[in-house]
């Protein structure tokens, strides 16, 4: 299993108007979000970019993903040691995740079949690599969490989280 980080700032622009119609599920589950932009002005361009160049300074984003970077191959040994040691629990893997680093939304989300997103704005690289493992959880579990509510999907993911962290994720 690998995962691939990535930052393209193009993409990041493209993803907005997603981030923007999850707003309220994150606002409906009391969730965290940075999303500094409004409504009137996601067609500006100009204006995005400042926003994002500023967010990037101020949020040390290049040293946290460098960090971030090196940090993955402890998670990708993790990940593969849990599913090798659990196939019962784990409904779809594969062979590359591609994690998209973004500044805005909530601290991570999944998009199937293996994409994740995670928030670098704030918090360490702790916390960032745990999310890392919620998010590609979520994928591994999705074939059998799919009609969970909310609160029982997190529960799931939640457990396959703890036992991987428990394995020394954090290096």
């Amino acid at each position: 299993m690998k995962i691939k980080i990535v930052y393209d700032r193009k993409n990041l622009i493209e993803e907005l108007s997603v981030i923007k119609k999850m707003l309220p599920h994150f606002k409906k589950n009391k969730m965290y979000f940075y999303f500094p932009f409004d409504k009137h002005n996601l067609n500006e361009e100009d204006y995005i970019v400042a926003i994002i160049k500023e967010d990037e300074k101020n949020s040390a984003l290049l040293k946290k993903i460098a960090e971030l970077k090196k940090r993955v191959k402890i998670i990708e040994k993790n990940l593969s040691e849990y599913i090798e040691k659990n196939p019962e629990n784990v409904f779809e893997i594969f062979n590359e995740y591609v994690c998209y680093v973004t500044m805005y939304g909530c601290y991570g989300y999944y998009r199937t079949p293996n994409k994740i997103f995670v928030n670098l704005k704030d918090k360490d690289i702790d916390f960032h690599s745990e999310t890392i493992v919620h998010e590609i959880a979520h994928i591994l579990l999705h074939k059998k969490i799919k009609g969970y509510p909310y609160e029982k999907k997190e529960e799931c993911v939640d457990e396959i989280v703890e036992k991987i962290i428990k394995n020394n994720l954090n290096g």
